[in-house]
């Protein structure tokens, strides 16, 4: 199959279509997936491969899976994905090597007060870079750290990065996984939609030595497509959409002020208990006033019907089946120096909106905005450069 239909996409479920050779690697697949066909039957991405006996190669395509499509069936075979993960992982002495040098490494850095900046584009949603500091706020770094899933198991994180403790467990920060093999990659897609911190996969089946030198352990997790030398990047830095306001760097002339708000469709009988978690959230992390502003938004009359419609369209294409008479509105400074307080509301804000709540989430960059484009997921604005106007595309968040 040359094209599939993303699962999920911001305008609704089996919508969007896409072409297996835009997709440039395994974990981008993970990003973009899961994926089916017209009939709802899943399907996987499968890589640009060569052709041993005549040297050619054959194009990225997708292809069917069994036919197991059921809820129950899909989450025994994410179960015996976690399970044999770990059996896989316990037999490899190249990953525990590779683990246990990473989190030394890392450590190191720790005790002494360094910091390791990243930075990627993500061409499909903005022309701004994304960039963060692996290690801030950081203040523990541990191996084989489980974290909570919608699956019913817990997920083995290689190497958490870890914050202080909020509401008596402590926040992650970041993680790192290193991939020796291309199996479980249902579950790896699926637990990539359920994060709210960055996720770090480093690809060592191929490339990895077995004297890790501290300048290799760097340029596995940091490394770029321009600084690599071959134009090839053996690291995917995963960041879910939600938290891609967190990280993005724009320039002043978008928006002079730092607030932008987080407009949030969640189904009826949740409401309440997610208002009170985001509410419990900003409490634990000791933020006062309006610095975080949780705002329950009801529809009373008809005249509030167009902006319910607006800020429905930001969300995404199937907001009423969510809610048609209210939702949350969470308004906050852009964490610029990504730490802090605020910095840390954004990353457990989206752990919850991503894994404990089925939620649609709009954003905008400013506030005030009104949706001029409903049918476009992507925010579009002018950008002054020397004296002529540049147009690069925004971005759009849909959990």
């Amino acid at each position: 199959m040359k094209e599939a239909l993303r699962v999920y996409s911001w305008n609704g479920v089996l919508v969007d279509a896409v072409d297996a050779t835009e997709i440039k690697s395994r974990a981008d697949a993970r990003k973009l997936g899961p994926f089916a066909d017209s009939e709802r039957r899943r399907v996987t991405w499968v890589r640009w491969s060569q052709i041993a006996k005549t040297g050619r190669w054959r194009r990225a395509h997708f292809r069917h899976l069994p036919k197991h499509n059921t809820e129950s069936n899909i989450r025994k075979e994410i179960s015996h994905e976690f399970e044999r993960r770990e059996s896989t992982k316990a037999e490899s002495p190249e990953h525990l090597n590779a683990k246990e040098h990473l989190a030394g490494y890392l450590r190191g850095l720790l005790a002494a007060g360094r910091s390791l900046r990243w930075a990627f584009v993500d061409k499909r949603v903005s022309g701004f870079p994304l960039t963060g500091d692996l290690l801030s706020d950081v203040i523990d770094v541990k191996i084989e750290y489980p974290i909570h899933t919608p699956f019913g198991k817990d997920y083995k994180l290689d190497i958490a990065l870890l914050g202080p403790t909020i509401a008596k467990k402590p926040i992650i920060l970041g993680g790192i996984e290193i991939e020796f093999t291309h199996e479980f990659e249902m579950s790896r897609c699926l637990v990539c939609k359920a994060l709210g911190f960055p996720l770090f996969c480093i690809d060592i089946s191929e490339s990895a030595p077995q004297a890790m030198s501290p300048s290799w352990l760097e340029s596995a997790l940091i490394e770029t497509t321009t600084s690599s030398g071959d134009q090839r990047r053996r690291n995917y830095i995963y960041i879910h959409d939600a938290l891609y306001p967190v990280y993005m760097d724009m320039p002043d002339s978008i928006s002079k002020e730092q607030r932008h708000q987080y407009v949030i469709f969640v189904r009826e009988n949740d409401f309440e208990r997610l208002l009170t978690l985001l509410i419990k959230l900003k409490q634990a992390l000791g933020i006062v006033g309006n610095e975080v502003l949780i705002q329950p938004v009801p529809c009373k009359n008809e005249q509030m019907l167009s902006m319910f419609q607006n800020e429905g369209s930001i969300a995404g294409h199937d907001w009423s089946n969510y809610n048609q008479s209210r939702y949350i509105r969470v308004s906050l400074d852009r964490p610029v120096q990504k730490s802090g307080a605020i910095y840390k509301y954004h990353l457990a804000m989206a752990a919850i909106l991503n894994a404990y709540f089925e939620t649609l989430v709009g954003y905008k960059f400013r506030l005030g905005l009104h949706n001029e484009e409903p049918t476009e997921p992507i925010w579009n604005v002018w950008v002054p450069d020397n004296g002529n106007a540049a147009l690069p595309q925004y971005l759009w968040v849909t959990i």
